[in-house]
């Protein structure tokens, strides 16, 4: 007892630290994804995902907005906005997508926010599969828009949405680390295409 006593103040410091330290190191990483904007282009509209925590521990879920900007001369449909994998066709609906057809006039928006515990709600993610399996899912995590002019275009979502999937969904540490660097990786290069 005496040992604890003793030790305790010690270990307190240290978490206390290591909290600290943590709280820097996202808040750095924070400003450097924010500091490229995520706005995803495509031929005839922007698509805009802002994301934040609220917490600055990331012990929350983040706040997430999409926006959807036409950037035709002419009106706009998006007949279908929908979550999908990028490197497969495999496509699904979540409750906090509306399902309607949206018309867009020049510079319109059409803005949603989503819920990041409704995204994975399909049969693909449930216990029996491999951290490795889940973590490749939510890595290749993308939303799809389908535009009246025909083109279907799968964009970023941003990263901090998938970071969240990754925390809740994998418990392994080295997978969680692995899927943290491909999101990052694939959010930079698709700015830097749509620049």
């Amino acid at each position: 007892m005496e040992l604890v006593i003793k030790f305790a103040p010690w270990i307190s410091a240290l978490v206390a630290l290591f909290a600290t330290w943590l709280n820097v190191k996202w808040r750095r990483e924070d400003q450097e994804l924010k500091h490229l904007d995520q706005q995803y282009k495509d031929r005839h509209i922007y698509f805009e995902s802002n994301q934040s925590w609220s917490h600055p521990l990331r012990l929350s879920k983040p706040d997430c907005v999409i926006r959807i900007t036409n950037r035709d001369s002419r009106d706009i449909t998006i007949r279908e906005v929908c979550w999908a994998q990028i490197d497969n066709e495999t496509t699904w609906q979540c409750d906090s997508i509306d399902r309607s057809i949206i018309k867009l006039q020049p510079s319109d928006s059409y803005e949603f926010g989503l819920d990041a515990d409704g995204i994975l709600s399909t049969p693909f993610l449930n216990d029996m599969l491999s951290e490795s399996i889940k973590m490749q899912y939510i890595t290749a995590l993308r939303m799809q828009v389908s535009l009246s002019t025909g083109e279907c275009r799968k964009f970023m979502v941003g990263p901090y949405v998938q970071f969240y999937l990754l925390e809740t969904n994998v418990e392994s540490g080295f997978y969680k680390f692995l899927g943290r660097h491909l999101i990052k990786r694939a959010h930079y290069k698709a700015l830097k295409r749509s620049k």
